[in-house]
């Protein structure tokens, strides 16, 4: 049986501000201090950066319900909100609209709430904050729910390990992302059904993530099963003709000695592609593609590992073969 996901729409789903943005200051000034109840507000918003494909990835995995409150003083915002999910969602969310004010009245395992109001602090199962340091985004979110489900029932132990320590800031648990890598999510000219992004772009987007979850660090790794491997190469293929630079053609369309020399690191291991980073130009840190048979079809793992300078070691025992890949 799947676990039980709410998420809350304002904020989280819907890009509040957006709709704001969109009244004339007349209305401002006559609402000001309880913007929510200016009649068909809510039926001018956006929706959240990437939250729409996050939904889809999750109702994939969970029994995802979207879980709002609205005003009590305007009628209009409780049907514009049925319009939004429906324009919005579609056939995912059918039937899977529930407005409340009392979200702790709702039986659960997990639900994303950018605020504690309205009962969302005592939800009996594990509130994630959206919008806070742990989870500031939709990429954050959906890598922890990921991880929850492939755990199984261990989420306090996944929660906690993702959370930073209070000092540093430094990672309690590796620096790992985990990005969903649908074989659906991608078109075959390289371009996400979601966004409308060239693949390219959306790796800039799992770069940007991870450095905002574990800066000051970079992804320096990305793992995946070999199946996965071949789409993402493919899908980077797909944009040859067009005006992006690819691969390491941003270290001078030549694979220069530090970026063998990483490679080398993994290399009597397992299958190693070199790639150029789409977040930083940095020449000596180059963004690996490595072969991970035990890891799932449908997942890419974005990592740090640390130079070879005594703080770790790499696992001695996997599969032996390499070569860089200039796409």
């Amino acid at each position: 049986m799947k676990k039980i996901l709410y998420v809350d729409m304002d904020n989280v789903l819907v890009d509040f501000p957006s709709g704001i943005n969109r009244i004339d200051q007349e209305t401002r000034e006559k609402y000001a201090g309880h913007l929510d109840d200016v009649p068909g507000i809510f039926a001018l918003m956006d929706p959240v950066k990437n939250a729409l494909e996050s939904y889809h990835i999750l109702a994939e995995k969970y029994d995802t319900f979207i879980l709002t409150t609205a005003p009590w003083n305007n009628p209009s915002a409780w049907i514009d909100k049925l319009h939004w999910v429906k324009t919005h969602l579609g056939e995912v969310a059918y039937k899977r609209l529930i407005i409340t004010h009392r979200k702790d009245l709702n039986k659960g395992d997990f639900l994303i709430d950018d605020r504690e109001n309205n009962g969302a602090g005592n939800f009996e199962g594990t509130l994630i904050r959206f919008g806070s340091e742990t989870f500031p985004d939709w990429q954050s979110v959906t890598s922890f729910l990921l991880a929850a489900f492939e755990h199984g029932e261990d989420n306090e132990s996944i929660f906690s390990a993702l959370s930073p320590d209070d000092e540093d800031h430094t990672p309690s648990c590796p620096m790992e992302l985990i990005i969903s890598f649908q074989k659906g999510d991608f078109s075959e000219d390289g371009t996400n059904n979601f966004s409308g992004k060239f693949i390219l772009d959306v790796q800039r987007d799992w770069e940007e993530s991870f450095h905002n979850k574990f800066a000051p660090f970079y992804a320096n790794v990305i793992e995946g099963h070999p199946l996965a491997m071949l789409r993402l190469t493919k899908y980077m293929d797909a944009g040859e003709e067009t005006d992006y630079d690819f691969g390491m053609e941003l270290i001078n369309g030549e694979i220069d000695i530090d970026t063998n020399l990483e490679i080398e690191k993994f290399s009597k291991f397992q299958t190693v592609y070199a790639i150029g980073s789409r977040l930083h130009d940095k020449e000596d840190e180059p963004l690996l593609l490595i072969k991970n048979d035990n890891m799932k079809e449908d997942i890419l793992v974005l990592k740090y590992v640390p130079d070879d300078d005594g703080d770790e070691t790499v696992p001695e025992e996997m599969p032996v073969a390499t070569r860089s890949l200039k796409l």
